[in-house]
């Protein structure tokens, strides 16, 4: 979600300006509806706060023919993402309320299987990482009355199956590198998954931000900073004493 975290950089929020707490339905409401979709972008080694297109992380290229993509029909709507392995591809996809799935495509495309007995699971997979070989996943769903998610780790037996790791109480909406570790950013919580694959309890959310779309993170020092839509949220101290403050453009 951002090219380069190696150096620090500050925050340009110049032309924002610091907004309440949208914790009243109709701010929510008018947030959710907001048009304006943030995310942050390093470039010429700047840091950008940018607007997102609406298709940017919905339509990412995959590594198959078209022949192939095209035989997967309707019943793989939804958004799409592949990880490297040896022989082909983890291939997962999250249609919200609508399903997912968990697959494995070989490099020449003769091998296709899910790695879920559809009878049972719907995994939806948002993101897939990795720690030194082995391959894991953020599984989960946020809908209405619904808020689950857990960390699941895929593995090769004779074929490739999955096994969970953590229960993340909430739906993820993303997980990002962050030192030797990573932060995982829920519907409701921040974790820190440490390089042992440990999962630590960072902080709850002062709302649902899921329902303003988290897009990317970015970490100065003590502060973390949140993108979604029409806001930016900054996080002071988010280890210790945690103190919140959002901000619209001026």
């Amino acid at each position: 979600m951002i090219a380069d975290m190696t150096k620090s950089k500050d925050v340009d929020l110049s032309r924002w300006k610091s907004v309440p707490l949208p914790i009243e339905s109709d701010a929510i409401d008018d947030a959710h509806q907001s048009g304006n979709q943030w995310r942050f972008l390093i470039e010429d080694n700047q840091l950008l706060i940018v607007q997102q297109k609406s298709q940017e992380r919905l339509r990412p290229k995959l590594p198959f023919s078209e022949a192939f993509t095209s035989r997967l029909g309707l019943k793989f709507a939804g958004r799409k993402i592949v990880k490297k392995v040896d022989n082909g591809y983890l291939f997962g996809i999250y249609h919200g309320e609508h399903g997912g799935g968990l697959y494995f495509v070989s490099d020449d495309e003769s091998e296709f299987y899910s790695l879920t007995n559809l009878l049972v699971d719907d995994l939806r997979i948002h993101d897939f990482f990795q720690v030194e070989s082995k391959f894991f996943a953020i599984e989960g769903l946020g809908h209405k009355s619904i808020s689950e998610g857990q960390i699941i780790e895929i593995y090769k037996d004779d074929v490739w199956k999955y096994r969970t790791i953590a229960d993340l109480k909430g739906s993820p909406c993303f997980i990002h590198p962050n030192g030797d570790g990573f932060l995982i950013v829920t519907d409701n919580s921040l974790f820190k998954l440490t390089k042992n694959v440990e999962l630590v309890h960072v902080l709850e959310a002062p709302i649902s931000w899921n329902i303003l779309y988290p897009t990317s993170v970015y970490f100065n020092r003590n502060e973390i900073f949140i993108a979604m839509r029409k806001r930016i949220l900054k996080i002071e101290n988010y280890e210790s004493n945690p103190a919140f403050e959002w901000y619209v453009p001026k």
